[in-house]
């Protein structure tokens, strides 16, 4: 993800310049955001597949974004739109490539810039669980989150972890207004976050759990990080 991530911030990078600019189109600026664009949505193919490997797929492991949907983004224009541009380069729409991706491609930035897969596999029935690392910045930039409200593009950084026993798992963390940890996990397991007091478990649920864990600052010499640990009971 961390190519889409890469492609869809040059694609927006791209648009920023021919919007400055309002009704002028450039030749080779069009030329640079179908490449992006194509880019983009071929790493998430890749992603995709992937995923679909092992019985699962973006659709539902990271549900912010719709599978389908004829008005807004969603997943499988994302893929499709990757064939359309790379099987037809020469017949393809240039006003409808800059119109759905300025519709799409801002919020999907958001979005993937925050998806973050695990470098190695996990075991969560075992106790073997994760420590990812993030700095704290990333997490006051989110949109403050509700207990109980379902995760939103922008309102939750997520970690996906490939487990032995269950396959492609996310973990969701965001904030509240009162600077408290906001938790979303699939299945109950125990979170704790380095410098921060306490232990919270997170129950088998959609919606945010608002935890009694606060993001508090803990400075060192590399800056500000934070370090949730996970695991099960």
């Amino acid at each position: 993800m961390a190519s889409a991530a890469r492609d869809c911030g040059r694609a927006v990078s791209v648009m920023d310049r021919m919007r400055q600019d309002e009704g002028r189109r450039d030749a080779d600026l069009m030329t640079a955001l179908k490449k992006y664009v194509e880019d983009t949505c071929e790493a998430i193919k890749q992603v995709d597949n992937e995923l679909k490997r092992n019985e699962s797929s973006l659709e539902t492991l990271l549900f912010e974004i719709p599978g389908e949907s004829d008005e807004q983004i969603s997943w499988r224009n994302l893929v499709g739109r990757r064939d359309v541009i790379a099987h037809q380069l020469l017949t393809v729409d240039d006003r409808r490539v800059y119109r759905e991706a300025e519709r799409d491609f801002y919020s999907l930035q958001e979005f993937v810039s925050r998806v973050y897969f695990a470098p190695i596999k996990t075991n969560f029935s075992a106790g073997r669980g994760a420590t990812p690392l993030f700095r704290l910045e990333v997490l006051n930039r989110l949109t403050p989150a509700v207990g109980g409200e379902r995760p939103r593009i922008g309102t939750s950084i997520v970690f996906v972890f490939e487990d032995v026993v269950d396959g492609f798992v996310c973990i969701r963390m965001g904030r509240t207004d009162k600077n408290k940890i906001a938790l979303q996990a699939p299945r109950p397991m125990y979170f704790s976050v380095a410098g921060v007091d306490g232990m919270e478990r997170v129950k088998d649920d959609q919606g945010f759990r608002e935890t009694i864990l606060a993001a508090r600052r803990n400075r060192n010499e590399q800056g500000t990080f934070v370090y949730p640990k996970v695991g099960t009971e």
